[in-house]
């Protein structure tokens, strides 16, 4: 057990996000405001490194060894979808969400299409969110047990707790900036990791390089046929577009104070989310070529973290692991967030408790936070590690993405974004737990696959055919404004 990286590493986190939340307390930052989107003031580089960090967890840290174990370089396909993903819902979708004035995608849908089909794209965004909140939360586990010996169940409980920290006090304008310093010091100490490990693989990183030459394919960024059918595509397909009309994406991009804030941001937030999967990338594959790590049982991931906790001194394995346990938390606080304000604001104030005040939804908000918290924690406890799992969970927006893009620049039909978030529901289902992707030869991780094309042509088809389909949004916010963006800002 490695006690003293153990607890420098929960140090590390503790006086970051309790620095941050005394200096915003102490400018009464945290005082009367807007919990879910900070008052929409968010500065471009606290939208960056959240969008960044939160788009970057266990898929990158626990993910990338995981692909690059069985695909070499092309796991890297996992971060080029990523940059395109960011580049997307921050020139894009983040735009609108910005200018329409709300606070989160099911409200958007609501105004675009009707009561249900926000109410639907809520359990859409909700189940996605906690899928998630889950994963990153077994991840957190993971670091904890790498480091300790204990099981993962304790682990996910240590960095539950944190994760409430991350957001309980200030809500996004907490996790912005909590957020930017953790950018900082995740990077610094995990190029240098990657640095000194060339002293520690025994002939260095060309090494690497001489034990990969038996399968050159895994050097190869194109990789092979079987690869593009199994894991590309399917990466690609989930990656670029699920993160469009995500609920915690469009909850982020709430809060920048402008459009060109976000747009602004996206320079700052690409390469921070993308060098990061790189880097951990690098560092599974020095892990690969150590007889004493590559042969630990457990997912490549956590022979990944043994080895940092076993080969670097103290102070860089704590410094590499709290920068781990930070992406993922940060992705933790944000679900958390995101799940309260669309059942508190979306659902339980519209439908119950109309006219609350925003000290009221602020004390709802938190209350669910830490409803949310328990339950997110105890289920990443006792499910099973699912690599695979975070390409899966994205792949369930996608309809959502398409209604959007098609709502926005074509036509707005209510019968086809219901039907399409049904269909694909439902195809979804199918496609998981039956033969059903073997039948198209899409066997892998490939739901996104059979979702792209479902949902393009459930939308188009039911919108060609609805005589009552209304134009698009895009001309309706131009003609009359006031139609399409929230009440607070009806003029």
């Amino acid at each position: 057990m490695h006690t003293s990286v153990l607890i420098l590493t929960v140090i590390f986190e503790i006086i970051i996000i309790g620095g941050v939340t005394f200096v915003l307390n102490k400018r009464s930052a945290l005082k009367g405001e807007d919990l879910a989107t900070a008052s929409r003031s968010l500065p471009a580089i606290a939208i960056a490194a959240t969008q960044a960090l939160t788009c970057l967890g266990g898929g990158h840290i626990m993910g990338m060894p995981g692909n690059g174990s069985a695909f070499g370089v092309a796991a890297l396909w996992y971060v080029i979808a990523s940059g395109i993903m960011i580049v997307l819902m921050m020139c894009v979708s983040g735009p609108w969400i910005r200018r329409l004035g709300f606070s989160n995608i099911p409200d958007m849908f609501t105004k675009m299409f009707d009561k249900r089909t926000g109410i639907l794209i809520s359990a859409f965004c909700c189940s996605s969110c906690f899928g998630v909140l889950t994963c990153e939360l077994q991840g957190v586990g993971s670091v904890v047990s790498a480091i300790s010996g204990s099981s993962i169940a304790l682990g996910v409980l240590i960095g539950g707790i944190i994760g409430l920290l991350y957001v309980i006090f200030g809500g996004m304008e907490q996790i912005g900036w909590v957020n930017v310093f953790n950018a900082i010091f995740m990077y610094i100490g995990v190029f240098i990791a990657v640095l000194y490990l060339n002293g520690v693989i025994d002939g260095g990183w060309q090494t690497v390089n001489e034990a990969y030459a038996a399968e050159p394919w895994k050097l190869e960024l194109f990789s092979n046929g079987e690869t593009w059918r199994v894991f590309i595509i399917g990466t690609l397909v989930a990656g670029m577009f699920n993160q469009m009309v995500a609920g915690q994406s469009g909850q982020i991009s709430a809060s920048a104070k402008n459009v060109n804030t976000l747009r602004k941001a996206a320079i700052y937030a690409v390469p921070m989310n993308a060098i990061f999967g790189a880097l951990m990338l690098a560092l599974y594959m020095g892990t690969s070529v150590m007889s004493d790590y590559a042969t630990i049982p457990g997912s490549p991931g956590f022979q990944t973290m043994s080895m940092v906790v076993g080969e670097l001194p103290v102070w860089l394995a704590a410094w590499v692991m709290a920068a781990f346990a930070a992406a993922m938390l940060s992705t933790v606080a944000v679900q958390l967030l995101t799940l309260a304000t669309i059942f508190v604001q979306t659902i339980y104030c519209r439908y119950w408790k109309k006219g609350a005040t925003m000290k009221m939804q602020n004390r709802y908000i938190r209350i669910v936070i830490f409803v949310t918290f328990l339950f997110g924690t105890a289920m990443g406890a006792i499910l099973p590690e699912v690599s695979a799992a975070m390409t899966w969970l994205f792949a369930w927006m996608l309809p959502g993405c398409w209604m959007f893009i098609f709502g926005i620049w074509w036509k707005r039909s209510k019968a086809a974004a219901f039907w399409s978030l049904l269909i694909c529901g439902i195809f979804n289902c199918f496609w998981t737990f039956t033969k059903l992707p073997y039948v198209f030869h899409l066997e892998g991780n490939n739901n996104s696959i059979g979702l792209l094309v479902v949902s393009i042509l459930v939308y188009v088809i039911i919108t060609a055919l609805d005589k009552n389909a209304e134009g698009p949004f895009k001309k309706l916010y131009i003609e009359n404004r006031n139609a399409c963006v929230a009440d607070d800002l009806v003029k």
